[in-house]
């Protein structure tokens, strides 16, 4: 288990699996799932960064129990994660279906709600391990896009 405690790996890690993928045909088992919290940043600012890190944790929780305890999960920056996984198609929609259940039903001690967006992409054969990326980034900009225009959060706004 990682020093985190919870299972996810580094930023070093995911270079290291990133670059494993690089000057090869990818497989077309392969997703790529990129995972941001929403509002950590107003969390932080507003509640302070006790509360921020209860939401990154409780992140964390929610991502792995949704994909799996093998499922190699890499927490990529503050609020972020990627997942490379092999599988099928299905299986990812359910595990993301399960991802956003475990959040609606996340209680913090002092955070009152957790929402992620995510974005997949899955290999095709004309795809590089960058274009697979960039793929499920737009994917997952796109939901946090329609996150922030449902919920009327404005994240401009500190408060």
């Amino acid at each position: 288990m990682s020093a985190n405690g919870i299972g996810l790996k580094s930023r070093l890690a995911y270079e290291e699996a990133i670059k494993a993928y690089q000057d090869k045909p990818l497989p077309s088992s392969l997703f790529y799932i990129v995972m941001d919290l929403n509002a950590l940043k107003h969390t932080n600012d507003t509640l302070g960064h006790a509360r921020g890190d209860e939401l990154i944790k409780g992140a964390a929780r929610c991502i792995k129990k949704a994909l799996g305890q093998d499922t190699d999960i890499y927490r990529m920056g503050g609020d972020e994660f990627a997942a490379i996984v092999t599988s099928e198609e299905n299986e990812i929609r359910e595990d993301i279906a399960a991802l956003k259940v475990r959040t609606e039903e996340w209680s913090g001690t002092h955070s009152l709600f957790l929402s992620i967006s995510c974005g997949y992409a899955q290999a095709n054969e004309t795809d590089t391990i960058a274009t697979l990326c960039e793929r499920a980034d737009k994917k997952m900009y796109e939901e946090k896009a329609r996150f922030y225009k449902e919920s009327g959060f404005d994240r401009r706004r500190r408060n």
